[in-house]
């Protein structure tokens, strides 16, 4: 009520509750997806909401710096085509993270994510 937004980092597995998300007002949290399907949670909440995350740690950590590429693309288009999303990491990002792969995923986002 009084305009503040609250993220909220969904860890572990939420997609069973999603439904009472709806209860919240429009735009009043941001949903980090960490463990759940982003677009199975874009489908649910996506439409009143901002999400966030959904980029694979382990992909982060041990994938090439094009899957890397290939997965934010997949994800862009699935789920920020009308706004109201934040790239991320599913998770904190540890010490094993590539330093390329989070190159790749700026950069990549910086060029294709632009609405």
């Amino acid at each position: 009520a009084k305009g503040h937004q609250v993220l909220f980092y969904a860890e572990g597995k939420w997609t069973e509750h999603l439904e009472s998300f709806l209860e919240l007002p429009e735009k009043s949290i941001i949903f980090h997806v960490d463990r759940d399907d982003i677009f199975e949670v874009h489908k649910k909440i996506g439409h009143k909401f901002c999400l966030s995350g959904g980029i694979s740690n382990t992909l982060l950590s041990f994938g090439t710096p094009d899957e890397v590429r290939q997965c934010c693309k997949k994800v862009i288009d699935g789920v920020a085509r009308d706004g109201g999303y934040i790239i991320d990491a599913e998770a904190i990002m540890q010490d094993d993270t590539n330093v390329e792969n989070i190159r790749a995923m700026t950069e990549f986002t910086r060029e294709y994510g632009v609405y």
